[in-house]
C-alpha cells in the first residue's frame, strides 16, 4: 500500500471512529421519502439484472452443449466456449452468445433507470439542502458508472448451515461468514425478523483490524435486505442501510469476514451473497465512443445537469438579439430548479424584466429551450423554442418567442443566451 493511501486510510478512520465505536442504537424504518423512492429503484434494478445473468448462463450452457454432442464434439469451440464461461462467471466479460445484443439492451434499460432514480434522488436532497446525502447518493452514483454489474452472485455463502445457525437471537453468537473476495466487493443479505423489535448489525472489516457496524433498516414486513458495495476506499450503502456521512471513508481490508449481531429481537438470515466489483464501462455505454485500443471510453461518461448546474448556481451573460435588436443585454441568473435532465433558470434582464428559463438535457451536452415563463412581465405569447450547449463553463442557447407590447402584437424575437457560471 503506497503512502497516500495509508496517509488517506488513516484520516478516513478517523473520521469514522464514532461510527465504528459508538453506543449501539436501535435503527427503525427510513422515513427518507427520497431514501425510500431510491431503495426501491435499487430493488427493481437487481430485479432486472437477476434474469439476464441466468439468461446469460443458459446462451453459454447451451452453446456448450451445442459443440459437445456425442460423435459431433468439436474441442476446439468446446475449450472457447468454457473459457467464455469461466470468464463471465470470474469478471463478467460478455460471452459470444446469439442474443448478446438483445441481452446488453436489456441490461442498458435498468442501468439507464438506475441511472434516473440517482440524478433524481440528488435533486431532491438538493432542493431540501440535504447536501451530506445529495454528495452520498452522488458517490454511489459515481461508483456505478465505473463498474460493470454483469458479473453472476456466488451462491448462497450460508445455504448448508441449519436453522439453528442462520437464528441470531440478542446476546447470542453471531454469526460469522467469509466472503472469499479479497479486493473490493459487493454484498447482499437478507434476512427476517421474528418478532415486532430488534436490530440487524452488519460488521465489515476495515484496515489495521477495525471493523464498522452497519445497522441495517427493516422493512414493514419485517424483511431485511441490504446491498453494500466496498469500493476505492469508500462504501456505498447500495440498499438497506442508512446513510449518515460516516459510511462514505470506509475501506476494505485483507480481511473480508464479516459478522452479523442482533439486539432486542432475533432474526432468521437466509442468504449472503457476494462478488467481486468488477472495473469497466456499465452495459449502457457499450455502444458509445471507444478509446484508441476499442476500450470504451472512460471519459465519456454521460453527465446530467447536476453535474453542470446544480440549484443554487450564480451565472452571468449576455443577451444578444437577432431580430430587431443587434445590441446585447446583459444579463444575471441563478438555478432555482433541477432534477438533473430540467433546469430552471431565473433571469433578470438588465433589473427590468425578470423570466424563468426552462432547458431540458438531449443527450450528454445538448440542450432544448422548452420553457420561458415572465416572472414580472405579461408580454410573451408563445414559444419559446431554441437549442444549445451545456458545459462545465455555462451554457449557451437560441431563442424564439413572440411577444406583444406598445400596440404590438405577435412581434417575433429571437437571438442567443450566453451564461457563464460565476466562480
Amino acid at each position: 500500500m503506497n503512502a497516500t493511501r495509508r496517509l488517506f486510510l488513516s484520516f478516513a478512520l478517523c473520521l469514522l471512529a464514532t461510527a465504528v465505536f459508538a453506543p449501539r442504537v436501535a435503527v427503525a424504518q427510513s422515513d427518507d421519502v427520497t431514501a425510500q423512492s431510491l431503495a426501491k429503484a435499487r430493488e427493481t434494478y437487481e430485479r432486472s439484472m437477476e434474469p439476464i445473468r441466468d439468461d446469460i448462463n443458459k446462451a453459454i450452457t447451451a452453446k456448450i452443449a451445442r459443440v459437445s454432442k456425442p460423435g459431433k464434439v468439436d474441442k476446439d469451440k468446446q475449450t472457447q466456449a468454457e473459457g467464455e464461461s469461466d470468464a463471465f462467471k470470474a469478471s463478467g466479460d460478455w460471452p459470444d452468445v446469439n442474443n448478446a445484443t438483445a441481452l446488453k439492451n436489456r441490461a442498458a434499460t435498468a442501468g439507464n433507470a438506475m441511472r434516473d432514480a440517482y440524478a433524481a434522488a440528488r435533486a431532491a436532497y438538493t432542493k431540501a439542502n440535504k447536501h451530506a446525502l445529495r454528495d452520498a447518493v452522488r458517490d454511489e452514483a459515481d461508483q456505478f458508472e465505473k463498474q460493470s454489474d454483469i458479473i453472476p452472485w456466488k451462491l448462497n455463502l450460508i445455504e448448508n448451515l441449519s436453522t439453528e445457525d442462520r437464528t441470531l437471537a440478542p446476546g447470542g453468537k453471531p454469526l460469522t461468514v467469509e466472503m472469499s473476495e479479497k479486493g473490493e466487493y459487493r454484498f447482499e443479505i437478507r434476512a427476517k425478523r421474528s418478532g415486532e423489535a430488534g436490530t440487524l448489525t452488519v460488521e465489515v472489516p476495515l484496515v489495521d483490524g477495525k471493523r464498522l457496524a452497519i445497522p441495517a433498516l427493516v422493512g414493514k414486513d419485517g424483511n431485511v435486505r441490504v446491498l453494500v458495495t466496498v469500493r476505492e476506499g469508500f462504501i456505498g450503502a447500495d440498499l438497506g442501510v442508512q446513510r449518515p456521512v460516516e459510511l462514505s471513508k470506509a475501506a476494505s481490508g485483507a480481511s473480508t469476514t464479516m459478522s452479523l449481531r442482533t439486539e432486542g429481537g432475533a432474526y432468521s438470515v437466509e442468504s449472503v451473497r457476494v462478488k467481486a466489483v468488477v472495473e469497466g464501462a456499465p452495459e449502457v455505454l457499450q455502444a458509445r465512443a471507444k478509446g484508441p485500443n476499442g476500450a470504451p471510453n472512460q471519459n465519456d461518461k454521460p453527465k446530467d445537469l447536476l453535474d453542470y448546474l446544480p440549484v443554487g448556481t450564480k451565472l452571468d451573460g449576455r443577451r444578444t438579439g437577432t431580430s430587431g435588436d443587434p445590441g446585447f443585454i446583459s444579463i444575471a441568473g441563478k438555478v432555482t430548479e433541477n432534477n438533473g435532465k430540467r433546469v430552471v433558470i431565473r433571469i433578470n434582464d438588465n433589473n427590468s424584466t425578470i423570466w424563468d428559463y426552462t432547458w431540458e438535457l438531449r443527450g450528454t451536452a445538448r440542450v432544448e429551450l422548452t420553457g420561458l415563463v415572465p416572472v414580472r412581465s405579461t408580454t410573451l405569447r408563445t414559444g419559446p423554442s431554441g437549442s444549445g450547449t451545456v458545459s462545465d463553463s455555462g451554457l449557451s442557447s437560441s431563442y424564439e418567442f413572440k411577444w406583444s407590447a406598445g400596440g404590438t402584437k405577435n412581434a417575433k424575437g429571437s437571438g442567443r443566451i450566453e451564461l457563464r457560471i460565476v466562480k
